[in-house]
């Protein structure tokens, strides 16, 4: 079978920037002496367009934020502001966890036969990065399981 490259068949593409491309198509006897490849001409003009048209990018326009993780810390950092101004000293760990959720990062140290666990959770948003770093958290200090104080200064009295 001979196919003649020089037939071009034009489409307009939504959103591609695509709008002309070759198809090798068999010349006119063959063509119109052959079933099978005029199926297989048809299959590829209708679902060509069609899989290049259904391949676009999705976007989701909810009107709350850019997308749903932008709203997420947003709304875990105010909560946990919120919570964390509602504290009390000498909450056990186990009763702040229930209130606040897994902090985001922990650290326990033993001094003087005194065992500290200091919790960290975000309050605030210092890099665009999308990673949760200890300069973003507020630390909460816990003395032999007990809450002792949050902040840079009950971190420092360590």
């Amino acid at each position: 079978m001979v196919y003649n490259y020089g037939v071009v068949i034009e489409l307009l593409l939504l959103n591609t920037g695509v709008t002309r491309f070759r198809i090798p198509v068999a010349t006119m006897n063959t063509f119109y002496g052959d079933k099978k490849m005029k199926k297989h001409l048809l299959a590829l003009i209708v679902a060509g367009p069609l899989a290049l048209g259904l391949s676009g990018c999705v976007i989701s326009v909810d009107g709350d934020g850019w997308d749903g993780h932008t709203v997420d810390w947003e709304d875990r950092e105010y909560k946990n502001r919120k919570v964390i101004a509602d504290l009390e000293l000498d909450l056990g760990t186990q009763q702040v966890k229930d209130r606040l959720g897994v902090p985001d990062f922990n650290e326990t140290l033993r001094r003087d036969g005194e065992t500290y666990t200091v919790l960290f959770y975000r309050t605030q948003r210092m890099h665009g990065d999308g990673k949760t770093t200890k300069d973003e958290c507020t630390p909460l200090v816990f003395k032999n399981g007990a809450l002792v104080g949050w902040g840079d200064t009950a971190l420092n009295s360590i």
